[in-house]
């Protein structure tokens, strides 16, 4: 299985403190977090969530070490999640009625 944890056994409990800590910051609600690449960003999350993996996948492949793998395989994945959402998911998308 290809996880974080594969490499760096201190980050098995890594993962809840990083979501705690994520979910804290929404609670709290920063003007900051309204921005437009925050905006941009959780347009493309899930599709980054679902493309990350293959580009790390063939760099785990390739025998790259975990650093190299996150930072293109996340890199990779966040262009090709852009990509996905300009070239199909856009068109999908229906035009919200105005009140």
């Amino acid at each position: 299985m290809y996880v974080s944890t594969q490499w760096v056994p201190s980050a098995h409990y890594g993962f809840t403190v990083a979501e705690a800590g994520a979910a804290l910051l929404i609670l709290s609600q920063p003007a900051w977090l309204g921005g437009r690449f925050w905006s941009w960003l959780a347009t493309l999350s899930y599709s980054w969530y679902l493309w990350h993996y293959y580009f790390m996948k063939i760099l785990q492949y390739y025998g790259a070490v975990w650093q190299i793998s996150l930072l293109v395989g996340g890199l990779g994945g966040l262009l090709a999640a852009s990509a996905s959402y300009h070239l199909v998911e856009r068109k999908f998308y229906r035009p919200s009625h105005k009140k």
